[in-house]
């Protein structure tokens, strides 16, 4: 049995619930429990019972916030001529000066019922572009639809928002870059060491690119590194594999593990099988990692 806010007794067995204590003496899950016709909130004071169902129902009236950055610039200067309405078809909210509709939006969130209610859960759609203030944490799959596919129409309010954020991110790597731009940057390795050309492949470790060396007229060892926080000449450094072995040459292609980094042999005027092993987690500075011709 449950109690209404008026004290009256219903039969039910769902309540809806604003919190709860699983561990309450006396059996009742609930301890601020809203009133619904069917609802079964167990024994509770009919006082209690009624604030609880109007402290839900004012949170739930309070749960979006519509702030005007300029209202008289959006709506017009007289407020007396201000005037608001749902279309329930729709699901539009349209506001108006005078006979005049100023703008039609939408409301913030749809729930949209399948067909088959029985067994396909209802959606959720976030309908206006959105900005996240706070930590976004999903507990199931977020999927974010054609984000960066080209010429895409389908992105939704968080992809739009991951993509931006992306594109922002990326600009500011080029733009803090000395002499590039955000469309386009040129780093001459062989201004460090005139050996440091004819690469072939290359990879990431850590906060350096790694270029894989092949023939630069020669076959030759010279693995070249970028600091990704430096992409200028003094973010160059290389390291020659010849000094290890002379057959250390001649590569094609390379990858990493994330504490490693691997070059895959080809020919050094010969066809080889010496593949090498970088450490590319963790380095020190200037050991073995020549800056300077």
């Amino acid at each position: 049995m449950s109690v209404s806010p008026f004290g009256e007794a219903s039969a039910g067995s769902a309540g809806r619930r604003l919190s709860h204590n699983v561990g309450n003496s006396g059996g009742d899950a609930a301890t601020c429990c809203r009133w619904t016709p069917n609802g079964a909130c167990g024994t509770l004071d009919p006082a209690l019972y009624k604030k609880c169902t109007s402290l839900h129902e004012y949170l739930e009236a309070k749960t979006t916030t519509h702030e005007f950055a300029n209202l008289t610039a959006c709506l017009g200067p007289d407020s007396s001529s201000y005037s608001y309405g749902f279309n329930g078809h729709t699901g539009n909210v349209s506001l108006s000066y005078g006979s005049a509709v100023v703008t039609s939006v939408k409301t913030p969130l749809k729930v949209t019922h399948a067909a088959d209610c029985t067994n396909v859960a209802p959606q959720l759609t976030v309908q206006m572009d959105t900005t996240i203030d706070g930590t976004l944490t999903s507990s199931g799959q977020l999927s974010v639809a054609d984000v960066m596919t080209a010429g895409g129409t389908g992105l939704d309010a968080v992809g739009a928002g991951l993509k931006r954020a992306h594109e922002l991110a990326v600009a500011s790597l080029w733009t803090t870059r000395t002499g590039c731009t955000q469309r386009s940057c040129s780093l001459n390795l062989a201004s460090t060491s005139s050996t440091l050309k004819g690469f072939n492949g290359g990879f990431v470790g850590g906060t350096y690119a790694y270029f894989v060396p092949s023939s630069n007229g020669a076959y030759h060892g010279n693995v070249a590194r970028v600091d990704l926080t430096d992409f200028s000449a003094s973010g160059v450094s290389y390291l020659d594999l010849t000094t290890v072995d002379a057959n250390l040459k001649g590569f094609a292609g390379g990858f990493s593990d994330g504490t490693h980094g691997y070059l895959v042999p080809s020919h050094n005027g010969a066809y080889h099988g010496n593949a090498v092993r970088l450490a590319v987690s963790s380095h020190t500075p200037g050991i073995g990692w020549a800056s300077s011709p």
